[in-house]
């Protein structure tokens, strides 16, 4: 199970720079990760990995207030209004 989470190191995803892994009994796989900003965090892996968790608090808030949600679209999506026609 090392190896596996040994070969995300290095690795961005989203905001998250992963930096090294932590395993505690019973917690699960956890990851200390450096948000683009520099915030450094422990993180589940698996929070990381979905998209769940896509950067720290701080610049969350940040693009909150700016009232932006053009980064948290991945390229090539598009924003639709629910519709499935997307008239």
């Amino acid at each position: 199970m090392r190896r596996e989470n040994d070969k995300w190191i290095g690795r961005k995803i989203n905001e998250w720079t992963i930096e090294r892994s932590v395993s505690r009994k019973g917690e699960g796989i956890k990851w200390i990760c450096r948000c683009s900003c520099g915030k450094v965090k422990e993180q589940k892996a698996w929070n990381v990995k979905s998209g769940k968790s896509r950067m720290c608090k701080a610049c969350s808030g940040r693009l909150r207030r700016r009232g932006s949600e053009a980064s948290f679209m991945r390229e090539g999506e598009e924003r639709t209004n629910g519709n499935k026609d997307n008239k």
